[in-house]
């Protein structure tokens, strides 16, 4: 059974039998071929042969501030107005409340042309370190399950040449864990920074358009006054041109 661990997901350790993940998709149905001995389970013993029994796994159940957390496994996804993101349970976490801490980071992110907090949103990463990537190193039935990409390096827990299926575990886990954060930078950037971009094109269109049609205005008032300065001017001009000719009519008359 432990020869095909890496392509059944179950395996052996002592007198029981696990499954390498957990949740309601996770089976383990066993058939008594022949001998004696007997197996008892869940899904009842198996004393004689061409007999069957078979067990399911469950989701973790929990909710948060009264509302029910989607889950798949010991994976919760949750979606809430102050965080949004998943969480592993360890292995044998038992029933109970439990407080986790959030910490307020990442960037600021101005989505329209108020500076409003309605029209801002802040978004952050998980950490993609070595140190990070892959899944929590569990032990259970005496076998060792998981570790992160660190434990890869040559002589580590889990190199390729000690631990192979592991291994392969570990780097699915690490590659999953970046497609999640490519989608979601990706979703976000469809949702919100795209649009986002287009609102904005639009405020500059119509500002661009807006302050033409003031400097068209600006234009004509500006020639307008030009043209009744030159007027007044003109007008000065005739009136100081006639006036001049007064005296030289004057002294005609007296010669």
């Amino acid at each position: 059974m432990n020869i095909l661990r890496g392509n059944t997901g179950v395996y052996a350790s002592g007198n029981k039998v696990y499954s390498d993940a957990y949740g309601a998709d996770q089976t383990i149905r066993l058939e008594l071929v022949g001998g004696p001995g007997a197996f008892s389970g869940a899904g009842g013993t198996l004393t004689s042969s061409g007999t069957f029994s078979q067990d399911y796994g469950v989701d973790a159940a929990a909710n948060l501030n009264g509302s029910a957390v989607q889950s798949n496994g010991n994976d919760l996804s949750i979606v809430s107005s102050f965080f949004t993101g998943n969480i592993n349970l360890a292995p044998g976490t038992t029933a109970g409340q439990y407080q986790f801490v959030i910490r307020n980071s990442g960037l600021l992110f101005q989505l329209s042309s108020q500076a409003a907090p309605t029209d801002q949103t802040i978004i952050g990463i998980p950490d993609v370190a070595s140190t990070e990537l892959g899944v929590e190193q569990r032990t259970t039935g005496g076998i060792t399950f998981g570790g992160f990409v660190r434990t890869l390096a040559a002589g580590g827990q889990s190199d390729m040449q000690n631990n192979p299926a592991n291994a392969v575990r570990i780097l699915d886990a690490a590659i999953n864990q970046i497609s999640d954060i490519r989608a979601f930078l990706g979703a976000f950037t469809h949702d919100n920074i795209q649009p986002a971009i287009r609102e904005l094109g639009v405020h500059i269109e119509n500002l661009s358009a807006s302050e033409s049609s003031i400097r068209d205005l600006d234009f004509a008032a500006e020639t307008s006054q030009m043209t009744k300065n030159q007027i007044l001017f003109q007008a000065g001009v005739a009136v100081i041109g006639q006036a001049n000719q007064i005296p030289q009519s004057v002294l005609r008359l007296l010669q």
